[in-house]
């Protein structure tokens, strides 16, 4: 359970005794209305120190989504190397599952998490779309990037994907085009 107090902070309890248990904890990082990314980074790292202080056997983190990883590199002088900030926070889990994750130029995950192990939801894609029969579907990226994901799942139905160009002008601005 969590709960926000009037000056912002958050409050994570589980509720009951942990002692021994196997804690899977599922995150997405997404920001949304209710709650934003940083927000849920702190709720889930309040989650895993308690887990472990509450002495469960092993932490799980499965994250749909892992923020930071675009930050794999010093941009500029003096700047944050966001990942490694992050690997130091999450090294309370046992492992981290992250789904399809959006490595930049690192291209193995244990060189962004040291506890990290990639899931690729390709196959799952797969065969869902051919048990729904579907009939010469188009896969389109955001991206070029974005062609890791949608490659092999256009391969399986004999198709050539197709990626958006992207122009980043800043961080918040971008033209996409066809």
């Amino acid at each position: 359970k969590t709960t926000k107090f009037p000056d912002g902070e958050l409050n994570v309890s589980f509720g009951k005794d942990l002692k021994g248990e196997n804690v899977f904890i599922v995150q997405n990082f997404q920001n949304t209305k209710e709650i934003n990314l940083n927000d849920k980074i702190m709720e889930t790292l309040f989650a895993i120190y308690t887990a472990r202080d509450l002495k469960a056997k092993k932490v799980y983190l499965i994250a749909t989504y892992f923020p930071y990883f675009r930050g794999d590199a010093r941009f500029e002088e003096g700047g944050c190397i966001s990942i490694k900030v992050m690997n130091k926070l999450f090294e309370g889990c046992d492992k981290i599952f992250c789904v399809d994750p959006h490595l930049h130029r690192i291209k193995n995950i244990k060189n962004a998490l040291s506890n990290g192990i990639e899931i690729n939801l390709d196959e799952p894609i797969i065969e869902y779309l051919k048990k729904k029969k579907v009939v010469n579907p188009l896969f389109v990226g955001p991206d070029i990037e974005s062609i890791q994901w949608i490659v092999n799942v256009a391969k399986a139905f004999n198709q050539k994907p197709v990626v958006a160009l992207k122009e980043r002008i800043n961080a918040r601005e971008v033209i996409i085009s066809l």
